[in-house]
């Protein structure tokens, strides 16, 4: 069991091949709470986090804070 000094680390969004070759470090944000969606595209993620609701590609260019507040939860896409 872990303990709960192992939750609540500053994380980032990495990019990890299925079929094998080295994850990629997308974002250096060092932010926790981290829930994302995808677009139903597969363009851009959207991410809330402790510091903000947060929108990028998916190659981790283009990163925009859309809100400056602690949101908490998750975010999904509409329709």
């Amino acid at each position: 069991m872990q303990s709960a000094a192992a939750h609540s680390i500053p994380s980032d969004w990495w990019s990890v091949p299925v079929t094998g070759g080295q994850p990629e470090r997308l974002t250096a944000i060092f932010d926790m709470g981290m829930y994302g969606d995808i677009a139903p595209d597969g363009q851009r993620l959207i991410f809330v986090s402790a510091t903000g609701l947060y929108v990028m590609d998916l190659d981790g260019s283009d990163l925009q804070r859309l809100l400056n507040i602690w949101t908490g939860g998750t975010v999904d896409w509409a329709p």
